[in-house]
């Protein structure tokens, strides 16, 4: 037995997890994020021509495409003559921007950027398949949010892990 046991009492538990719960909720304090995971499915190209002999691009424009290009490699599929299907979720997560808040300090000339998201237990898998995320869709125009994952979730909470921490790393 701890000395500690006992200390946080069952209300208190279930008072944290109402806050939490409630900053957490879309009307309170998080962002809309959209995840993308690639597919295992490949579309041929609509922007070029494919080329029968190796199964990629020919390096033509297709009249009818979605971006215009007069020589080298389609700007659509980066020469592949495929691209690969996308599927997208949209999520509200809590951002903390400030990454002095959960990486200590960090060195002045690090170009790199992390954030850290909170979410509710439910997202977990969706973050686990993720390629990248954008954060604050709504804002996205105005800068560039897209960010991989910089290591695992992990579960936080009074003994009952309902939410999930992940780190992510800027890359565009």
């Amino acid at each position: 037995m701890s000395d500690f046991d006992g200390l946080i009492s069952t209300a208190f538990k279930q008072l944290f997890n109402d806050v939490i719960n409630e900053v957490l909720s879309t009307t309170g304090l998080t962002v809309k994020c959209t995840i993308t995971y690639s597919g295992s499915k490949s579309t041929e190209c609509g922007n070029c021509f494919l080329n029968p002999m190796t199964g990629k691009s020919s390096g033509k424009y297709k009249t009818g495409g979605p971006i215009a290009f007069t020589t080298g490699i389609c700007p659509k599929c980066h020469g592949l003559g495929r691209t690969i299907d996308e599927q997208t979720e949209d999520f509200y997560f809590g951002v903390i921007w400030d990454s002095k808040q959960f990486m200590g300090k960090i060195p002045a000339n690090n170009p790199e950027q992390y954030v850290q998201t909170i979410s509710k237990l439910d997202s977990y898998d969706n973050i686990k398949r993720a390629n990248f995320i954008i954060i604050d869709v709504d804002n996205a125009a105005y800068s560039k949010n897209k960010f991989q994952k910089a290591g695992e979730p992990y579960f936080a909470g009074f003994n009952d892990g309902d939410y999930v921490f992940t780190l992510w790393k800027r890359i565009e």
